[in-house]
C-alpha cells in the first residue's frame, strides 16, 4: 500500500488524515481501480491507529463510492470504467472536484456567454480590436485567471500558523496560469500584469501584501 503520513499531534484527527490521504492517493492514480487495500488490523499495526478509527475512516470512504468491501476480500478501490474518449475529462473533473474545485466553471461561462466574444471568439483568451492605436494589424489579448482555492487555503495556514510566507507562491502560481493561457495565443511579450485581492480584502494583513509584492516581482 502507499504510505500514509500520520502525525497524531496534527490538529487534524487521524482519521480525517486516513481518509484525505486515502482519497488523495485514489484520485491521483497512487491505488489503482481494484487494487486491494491492507485489511484493517494491518493498518492498524502498522501505523499504530485503533482498529475503529480505521473502520471509521474506511466506512467514509465507501459511501463516498470510492472503495467497496467484499464479503471476505476485504476493501478494494472500487473499480470505475468510463469510455476511453471521456476517460481523461472524468478523471481530471474527479479531481478538481475532490478538491472543491470547478474543472468545468460553468457558472463562470453563464456569467459572460452574452458578452462580446472577441475577434475570435473559439481562442482561449478574448482578442479584440487595438483600441489604444487604432492600428489594425494590432489586437489586445486579455486573460485573467486568480488563485480562488489555493487563496483559501493559504489563508487558512497563514490563520493557524501565522507565516504570511505561503501567499508568495499564491502571487507566482497566477502569474504563471496568465501566462500559460496568453502564450495558448501567441502572446509572449509586452504584458501589463494586475493583481487584485477581490474577497475578504480587509482581512488581509501588511505582511501578507508585502509576500504577494514579493512573490510579484
Amino acid at each position: 500500500m502507499f504510505k500514509l503520513e500520520i502525525d497524531p499531534r496534527s490538529k487534524l484527527p487521524v482519521y480525517r488524515q486516513l481518509i484525505d490521504q486515502t482519497h488523495f492517493a485514489i484520485n491521483t492514480g497512487v491505488l489503482a481501480p481494484g487494487q486491494r487495500l491492507p485489511s484493517l488490523r494491518e493498518v492498524s499495526g502498522t501505523y499504530g491507529i485503533a482498529v475503529g478509527t480505521v473502520v471509521k475512516a474506511f466506512k467514509a470512504l465507501e459511501e463516498r463510492g470510492l472503495i467497496s468491501a467484499g464479503p471476505r476480500s476485504g476493501y478494494h478501490v472500487q473499480k470505475r470504467a468510463p469510455k476511453a474518449r471521456e476517460a481523461g475529462a472524468s478523471s481530471a473533473a474527479s479531481r478538481y472536484q475532490a478538491r472543491g474545485v470547478s474543472a468545468t466553471k460553468q457558472e463562470v461561462h453563464a456569467a459572460i456567454e452574452k458578452l462580446d466574444p472577441g475577434l475570435f471568439p473559439l481562442a482561449f483568451c478574448k482578442i479584440t480590436e487595438d483600441y489604444l492605436t487604432g492600428d489594425p494589424d494590432l489586437c489586445n489579448v486579455i486573460h485573467a485567471d486568480g488563485s480562488g482555492s489555493k487563496s483559501l487555503l493559504a489563508y487558512l495556514q497563514y490563520r493557524e500558523t501565522g507565516d504570511a510566507r505561503v501567499f508568495r507562491g499564491i502571487a507566482q502560481d497566477s502569474i504563471v496560469m496568465n501566462l500559460d493561457d496568453l502564450a495558448c495565443v501567441g502572446a509572449t511579450s509586452r504584458i501589463l500584469c494586475s493583481s487584485t485581492i477581490n474577497r475578504n480584502a480587509k482581512r488581509i494583513g501588511a505582511d501578507v501584501l508585502a509576500e504577494l509584492i514579493r512573490g510579484t516581482d
